[in-house]
C-alpha cells in the first residue's frame, strides 16, 4: 500500500486511483530522498485506525518523572500496531536522553531539541498501559542482561548463552516484518550488520565473532526495542 502519489484522480466507476507515469516518477523521486514505510494493506490500515483514534492522558507527575496513558479505544487483540509518539518533555528532563518505561520494558531514548523545546520520539502500542518518562538510568555493559529481555508482546533471548559453537537468537510472541538485529562488540563496533529475522530464530556462529562479550540489539521498524548481552567462549 502507498499514498502521497501526486495528483491522484479517483475513477468512480472502477473505484480505483489512476496516476500518470510522469506523476508516478515524481513521487518515486521524492520517496528516494526520504524515509518510507512499506507494508501490507492490513498493517497500514491498523496503523491509520490507531493513529487517528489514540488519545493521551497524564497519569502521574512529579519532579523526577511523569507518566501518561495512550489509548485508542480499539480491540487490542486486533489493533496491535505500534504508533510513533512525539512527546514534549518538561523542563526537568533536560539531558541528552531519558528513560522510557512501560511495564517490564525500559529503553533510553535520545532527546531532540527544537525551537527551545525538548522532544522524544517513542514507538508503542496504545493499549492503556502507563508509560513513564524519567531521567536516564545506567545502561552500561554490566547493566545489560544476558537473559531474556521483555518487550511489549514479545520476548527476546539467546540460547545457549554463553556459547561455544553457535547460539540462536530467538523472539517469542508477535514477530513483525520489520524486525532486524545488529551485533556490536563492547567498544560499539558493528561485527554483524543489520540482519532481518525471517522466522522466530537467527543463528549466530562463534567462528564469525571470536571470544568476547557482544551487545545484540533488536530493531522493530527502525527503533531499538530490546538489548541483550551475548557471551562467546
Amino acid at each position: 500500500m502507498y499514498h502521497n502519489i501526486l495528483d491522484e484522480p479517483f475513477n468512480e466507476d472502477s473505484l480505483v486511483y489512476t496516476v500518470s507515469l510522469n506523476n508516478f516518477k515524481q513521487t518515486v523521486d521524492l520517496v528516494t530522498k526520504r524515509d518510507v514505510w512499506i507494508d501490507t494493506y492490513q498493517n497500514v490500515y491498523k496503523y491509520i485506525r490507531e493513529r487517528n483514534a489514540v488519545k493521551h492522558s497524564i497519569a502521574t507527575s512529579t519532579d523526577e518523572q511523569f507518566s501518561f496513558i495512550s489509548d485508542d479505544g480499539l480491540n487490542d487483540s486486533i489493533f496491535d500496531a505500534q504508533v510513533t509518539l512525539k512527546i514534549k518533555l518538561p523542563a526537568f528532563l533536560s539531558g541528552d536522553s531519558v528513560t522510557v518505561s512501560k511495564g517490564d520494558y525500559k529503553k533510553n531514548v535520545k532527546v531532540i531539541s527544537t525551537s527551545g523545546s525538548n522532544y522524544i520520539y517513542y514507538n508503542t502500542v496504545p493499549n492503556r498501559t502507563p508509560i513513564s518518562i524519567s531521567k536516564k538510568v545506567n545502561t552500561s555493559i554490566n547493566a545489560i542482561s544476558s537473559k531474556s529481555d521483555k518487550v511489549e508482546g514479545i520476548q527476546f533471548y539467546a540460547s545457549p548463552n554463553p556459547f561455544l559453537d553457535y547460539t540462536l537468537l530467538k523472539v517469542e510472541g508477535e514477530i513483525h516484518a520489520g524486525m532486524c538485529v545488529v551485533i556490536r562488540d563492547i567498544s560499539g563496533r558493528t561485527v554483524q550488520p543489520l540482519t532481518k529475522f525471517d522466522g522466530i530464530e537467527l543463528r549466530v556462529d562463534r567462528a564469525k565473532l571470536g571470544a568476547g562479550i557482544y551487545i545484540v540489539q533488536l530493531f522493530d521498524f527502525g527503533s531499538v526495542v530490546a538489548t541483550l548481552k551475548l557471551i562467546a567462549l
